[in-house]
């Protein structure tokens, strides 16, 4: 990386053997990836509410746990793959995943990134994530 100018730079190390998935608060087989929960609290974390103000308390992670798990694996919500994590982009487009959409309603009027560049490679980076 070459910086050539003031840059704001962040830098997230989540422990050995941590597995990030979308299963933010651990929960039971029929809420594993709900957009209700799960999806809410990555939007509560995106929006920069800490501890037991992202947890809506309904899977086996205790709020502290929901908490440092969100910053641990932050890094993994860059969806569009833009270098940043954010929460009108990133938040809604994994909002909309867990909600079912998919093709041209998933991607409707987020920006894309070489990286990610179409509604495909955005549902496939997601579903890497749902395991």
């Amino acid at each position: 990386m070459t910086v050539t100018g003031a840059t704001e730079l962040v830098a997230t190390f989540a422990p050995p053997g941590t597995v990030a998935t979308l299963d933010i608060d651990a929960s039971a087989p029929l809420t594993k990836y709900d957009a209700a929960t799960d999806g809410v609290m990555v939007l509560r974390s995106l929006l920069g509410f800490e501890g037991s103000t992202i947890s809506t308390g309904t899977g086996t992670r205790s709020a502290a746990a929901i908490a440092i798990y969100v910053k641990d694996i932050r890094p993994k919500f860059d969806i569009n793959g833009d270098g940043k994590v954010q929460t009108f982009t990133d938040g809604l487009l994994i909002i909309r995943y867990l909600l079912g959409l998919s093709g041209a309603p998933l991607v409707a009027g987020v920006p894309l990134s070489p990286i990610r560049p179409d509604a495909a490679t955005i549902a496939a980076y997601i579903a890497g994530l749902t395991p």
